[in-house]
């Protein structure tokens, strides 16, 4: 089973049973069909099913369910988030509204824990969701990721980006890292405070696990305890789609 996730900055790929041998592509900058045609040129032999993640219908799932009929005679098989899944409860009010990225490592996260946990995704956008001991969705927070938040303050301040290095000091000496610092910063600040305020509301040493790919960026500096986990959202489209 080839699972595609199309995130808001790449579109990535991995067989269900190889997750470690995952690919992916920058879908900025290129048209779509050439971003889809370099994703599947990278899989290395025919799937028999193809899973897709993509929050709505996009010209990103049109074009890959024409060509994985075309290439492999496979027809796509589109995840949406749904009420309910083994045990698990969508905490939105109209469940399809909930990215399925987020729906598939809420879903996750709870078969791994059996229990109350909180699952944040270190992507392009930060998003936070808790699910209770009793598999309920409670809801959950998204905010600007590091790149997002650097990439708005330039085109909000019409300055043209440079690139910036943060660091794990306070202080920059010259106006890039001190842009890339600040974001660094305001980011782990939000994630420490959200997370502060979540746990307080769930049971003593509720897990939380940390995914996406910022992850190992932020993670030296929450102050909760954390668990990485790398491939929280293919683990949960797997499970979805079994």
């Amino acid at each position: 089973m080839l699972l595609i996730d199309v995130g808001n900055t790449r579109l990535k790929a991995a067989f269900a049973d190889e997750l470690d041998g995952r690919w992916s592509v920058l879908r900025e900058g290129e048209e779509p069909t050439s971003v889809v045609t370099r994703l599947l040129d990278l899989v290395p032999r025919r799937p028999q099913r193809v899973v897709v993640s993509c929050v709505g219908e996009s010209v990103y799932t049109t074009l890959l369910r024409e060509q994985c009929l075309l290439r492999w005679g496979v027809q796509l098989q589109r995840l949406v988030a749904t009420a309910n899944h083994d045990g698990v409860t969508n905490g939105y009010a109209d469940p399809q509204q909930l990215g399925i990225d987020r729906w598939a490592a809420v879903v996750e996260a709870w078969h791994w824990i059996r229990g109350a946990a909180v699952v944040v995704d270190c992507g392009t956008a930060i998003t936070v969701d808790t699910v209770d001991g009793e598999g309920c969705h409670l809801g959950g927070l998204i905010f600007p990721g590091l790149q997002l938040a650097e990439t708005s303050f330039y085109r909000r301040t019409n300055n043209p980006q440079r690139l910036g290095e943060a660091g794990h000091n306070l202080y920059a000496n010259n106006t890039a890292d001190a842009v890339a610092n600040g974001v660094r910063w305001s980011v782990i600040g939000g994630v420490n405070g959200i997370l502060d305020q979540v746990l307080r509301q769930l049971p003593p040493a509720t897990p939380v696990l940390l995914t996406g790919g910022d992850a190992a960026e932020l993670l030296p500096d929450l102050q909760a305890e954390v668990r990485q986990v790398e491939h929280l959202v293919f683990q949960g489209m797997a499970r979805l789609a079994r």
